[in-house]
């Protein structure tokens, strides 16, 4: 897994953030004009599942999207005896989130991992990070979002299917 330079900056930026500001009383408040990146992220202190440090709540998670025996790889025509191999595809993830006096920081950083015992080409490794910022002011709460996300996904049969008509 290898995080370019700006993701690295930006998650030091939110933890020293996190660490270094005093904490106040958490309320909730919804993501009105947060957008596709941040949209997702919670508005809420998380309860279950968390590890909490101070006033930081961190949501760990691991989802097994696949794993086992994949009897084409290539999603190759069957009369072209396709190649088969053993995959295993697993995404884990942790949230972040804490509420001070005045700001709301919410964060989340996971990976997508993809294994395949003989085809090393068909391995994989990507990832996303987001981070928002919100600013707990009087009426006027703006808030500031960024995020990253590198993936590479297979194409699938829709995608063959496609390309044949």
């Amino acid at each position: 897994m290898r995080f370019g330079r700006p993701v690295r900056s930006l998650t030091l930026v939110v933890l020293i953030c996190m660490a270094l500001l005093w904490p106040g009383t958490a309320s909730a408040q919804s993501s009105v004009g947060s957008g596709p990146l941040t949209s997702a992220l919670t508005d809420v202190e998380p309860t279950v599942g968390v590890l909490s440090f101070g006033r930081v709540r961190f949501a760990p998670g691991l989802t097994v999207r696949e794993i086992g025996w994949d009897s084409n790889v290539f999603d190759e025509p069957e009369e072209d005896s396709p190649k088969e191999d053993w995959v295993a595809a697993v995404q884990p993830d942790v949230s972040a989130f804490t509420q001070l006096r005045f700001v709301r920081i919410s964060a989340y950083a996971g990976s997508e991992l993809t294994y395949y015992r003989t085809y090393d080409s068909e391995r994989s490794v990507g990832h996303a990070a987001r981070a928002r910022v919100d600013f707990l002011l009087s009426r006027i709460r703006p808030f500031v979002g960024a995020g990253e996300t590198e993936t590479r996904t297979r194409p699938n049969g829709e995608i063959d299917a496609m390309s044949v008509e």
